[in-house]
C-alpha cells in the first residue's frame, strides 16, 4: 500500500491544476467499479420487494474476493496518471488525436509474435482481432491457437488468458475465435467465438472459463460504445446488431436484408467502429469500402473506397485488419 501511495504523491507533485472536465470516477475511485460489477451480477433479475433486492446485494458483495479489490487498488495510479496527461478527461471516453499533417515511421515494431507460425507461447497462428487497454497490454485472438493472448508491453512472450485447451465448445475452450476487446466495467474479455458461433465473456484475472452471453451468431467482429452497449457483426446474415447490456436479440443497426448491392445491404462485412455520436462504421471485405450507417438514416453513407478494388487512391483492397474511429 506504501508503494501505491508514493506513486500517487508523485504523479500530483507540482501537477494539480483545475480543469474544466473532470474524469469519471471509476478512473479513480475503486468502489465504483465495484458497483459497476455488482449492477451487472443483477442485470436482469426481477424483484418483488426491495428486501430480496437487498439480499441479492449482500450475497454478491460476499463474493468480491480480496485479490480482486488489490487489483483495482494496484491500478490507480497509472490510471490517475493517465487521467491528468488527458487533461482530466475520463480514459473511456479517451479520443487519438492525429494531426492532419502527422507522418509515420516506413517501419514497425514488433509488439506480439514475430517468431514465426506456431503453437509457442512466443508464436502466433493467424492472429484476427486485437484490442490495446489502456496500459498498452495487447490482447490477441489467435485464431488457429483457438485462444486469446495478453502481451505486456515490451513482452517477448505471451499469456494465455482464454481458451489455449485445444479447439472445442466446452466452456474452457475456443474454436477460431476472430475478435477480442475488453469490457472495462465487468473487467472481462468480450471473444467472438466465431467456429462455436458465439459470443463469450471471459473473466480478464485468472479466468478458466468463459460464459455464452450470444448464441447462434456467426460473430466476425464487435466493439463498444462509451455506454455499454455491444456491436457484433453476424456475418451469417450480413449484418450489425447493438446489444445492450441484458439483451439476448438486439437491435438491428446496419445491413440486414441479405446479399444484395443496394443501399440497405452488407457485403462479407469484417470490422467494425463506433464513434462518439454512435455513428456505426464498417468495413466490407466483399465491397472493397468502408460504410457509415447513421440512425435515422436509410441505407448506408460510403466513407471510403467504393470503387472496387485497386491501388489507387479511390480504391480500396480490404483486409482482415480492425480499425478504429
Amino acid at each position: 500500500m506504501q508503494v501505491s501511495l508514493d506513486a500517487v504523491k508523485h504523479v500530483f507533485i507540482n501537477r494539480i491544476e483545475v480543469i474544466d472536465c473532470d474524469a469519471k470516477l471509476a478512473d479513480v475511485w475503486p468502489i465504483e467499479n465495484v458497483w459497476g460489477i455488482l449492477k451487472e451480477k443483477l442485470r436482469g433479475r426481477e424483484y418483488s420487494h426491495i428486501e430480496q433486492l437487498k439480499n441479492d446485494i449482500k450475497k454478491e458483495w460476499q463474493k468480491f474476493s480480496v485479490s480482486l479489490c488489490q487489483q483495482m487498488m494496484d491500478k490507480i495510479p497509472a490510471r490517475l496518471k493517465l487521467v491528468i496527461d488527458q487533461g482530466g478527461y475520463a480514459l473511456r471516453e479517451r479520443l487519438i488525436h492525429i494531426h492532419l499533417n502527422a507522418r509515420w515511421k516506413p517501419n514497425g515494431v514488433t509488439v506480439a509474435g514475430g517468431n514465426g507460425k506456431g503453437t509457442g507461447i512466443n508464436q502466433l497462428s493467424m492472429p484476427s482481432g486485437l484490442y490495446v487497454d489502456d496500459e498498452q497490454t495487447i490482447y490477441v485472438a489467435d485464431r488457429e491457437n483457438h485462444r486469446i493472448v495478453e502481451w505486456k508491453p515490451g513482452a517477448t512472450s505471451g499469456q494465455v488468458v482464454a481458451g489455449g485447451n485445444g479447439a472445442g465448445s466446452n466452456a474452457n475452450q475456443l474454436y477460431q475465435p476472430f475478435d477480442v476487446i475488453v469490457d472495462k466495467e465487468s473487467d472481462s474479455l468480450i471473444i467472438c467465438d466465431q467456429g462455436n458461433k458465439r459470443v463469450v465473456r471471459w473473466p480478464r484475472r485468472n479466468g478458466i472459463s468463459g460464459e455464452t452471453i450470444i448464441s447462434n451468431i456467426f460473430c466476425r467482429g464487435l466493439t463498444m460504445d462509451d455506454d455499454g452497449s455491444l456491436y457484433i457483426i453476424d456475418n451469417g446474415n450480413y449484418e450489425v446488431r447493438r446489444y445492450r447490456r441484458g439483451e439476448s436479440k438486439g437491435t438491428l443497426v446496419a445491413g440486414g436484408h441479405g446479399i444484395r448491392h443496394d443501399p440497405g445491404q452488407l457485403f462479407e462485412p469484417q470490422y467494425i467502429a463506433v464513434d462518439k455520436d454512435h455513428a456505426v462504421y464498417v468495413s466490407e471485405h466483399g465491397q472493397s469500402r468502408v460504410t457509415k450507417w447513421v440512425k435515422g438514416v436509410e441505407g448506408r453513407i460510403i466513407v471510403a473506397g467504393g470503387n472496387g478494388k485497386g491501388p489507387e487512391l479511390t480504391r480500396m483492397i480490404v483486409r482482415s485488419y480492425k480499425f478504429s474511429t
